[in-house]
């Protein structure tokens, strides 16, 4: 037995090396499907058109107001046209979303005691880009005729009723009542789970959190889908709307980073091009100095990445390793068809003598 596992001992290594390889790719492919967003491009596109997601993160500084978020609509508008895309009035072409984060005191009732919750202001289809487990009731939309409806998670359910079938019931928040549209699942991955916080979060319409004219707070985040007619579209269109130069932009679905801007094709994120710089630039990315605070959704993201570019790497190490093993058979069965050819050659040679 001894003798024929030495005997073939650079099969038997090519073979744990394949597997490996597979247990690799199964891996990184079990990270990338578990993640809460659940790729709104595929959703978007179910009639058959491509379509492309891109996010772009700013930090307050950089942030913008909901007026610019208006303004994009007729630039959209007139990449559309260059692009020959058929405009119509009643279907949409693209989708977009937009929020920030930030901090309420939520009380059950007037005179009651409050508890500090974190706030994502939310506008545009949020919920569709982040489609959290509904445990009751609804999200919220900017379709709604009244903005004093918000969405809970289950923790904050807990802490002001006891219960998750809390649909339709009010709080207080910054002395007026809302009411509550839905409670949503806090998280649904072992990487979620590390990502969202402890602290208990509420969902509202940004209109209802950011105040107005100075004092509004700016919009932190804002995300697009849009017809992917050439790869890399949709980021390319974000970058326009920003005010990007495109020349900036060096490797394909990689994180560009400007000052305090960050854009990312979230399409091509978790393919092999950006893996790879992510193991470049492995253990810098938590040296952060873009002053950007990244919402829980984007750090599953970034978390994900990270434990992927590990798989990434332990699938390169192996296919090395059955490279190497396999390179003197490959190199003998170079020489053999060579020599094999070379006698075929003379063969064909002789007989047209």
């Amino acid at each position: 037995m001894r003798e024929l596992i030495f005997r073939h001992k650079r099969y038997i290594i090519c073979i744990v090396c394949v597997l490996c390889i597979f247990a690799g790719n199964m891996y990184k492919s079990s990270l990338v499907g578990s993640i809460s967003m659940q790729q709104p491009e595929k959703r978007w596109s179910a009639d058959g058109e491509d379509s492309g997601y891109a996010a772009a993160y700013m930090s307050e500084d950089e942030g913008i107001k909901l007026e610019t978020i208006n303004s994009f609509k007729e630039k959209y508008r007139s990449t559309m046209l260059e692009d020959s895309l058929e405009i119509s009035d009643t279907a949409r072409n693209y989708i977009d979303a937009y929020s920030c984060e930030g901090q309420l005191e939520v009380f059950k009732d007037f005179g009651k005691s409050g508890n500090k919750v974190n706030v994502t202001a939310v506008g545009g289809d949020f919920f569709f880009f982040h489609p959290m487990e509904l445990l009751s009731g609804n999200y919220i939309s900017d379709s709604d005729l009244m903005h004093d409806r918000i969405v809970i998670d289950e923790n904050t359910a807990w802490t002001l009723y006891g219960s998750s079938d809390i649909e339709g019931k009010k709080c207080v928040i910054k002395n007026k009542y809302y009411y509550i549209a839905g409670v949503v699942s806090a998280t649904d991955s072992k990487i979620s789970e590390k990502t969202y916080g402890i602290r208990s979060r509420i969902f509202m319409h940004y209109d209802e959190y950011s105040g107005a004219g100075d004092n509004e707070k700016p919009i932190a985040c804002y995300e697009t889908v849009y017809p992917e007619i050439v790869s890399g579209k949709a980021v390319k269109v974000l970058k326009s709307l920003f005010g990007i130069d495109e020349n900036m932009e060096h490797v394909e679905g990689a994180v560009e980073d400007v000052p305090s801007i960050e854009v990312i094709d979230m399409n091509r994120r978790f393919g092999f091009t950006s893996l790879w710089k992510v193991i470049r630039q492995y253990g810098e990315r938590s040296s952060k100095t873009n002053r950007i605070m990244y919402p829980f959704w984007e750090n599953e993201c970034r978390m994900t990445e990270d434990f992927a570019a590990i798989a990434v790497a332990i699938i390169i190490l192996f296919a090395a390793i059955a490279a190497i093993t396999l390179l003197p058979s490959i190199v003998q069965l170079y020489k053999f068809s060579v020599k094999g050819a070379e006698k075929l050659i003379s063969k064909i040679k002789g007989l047209r003598r």
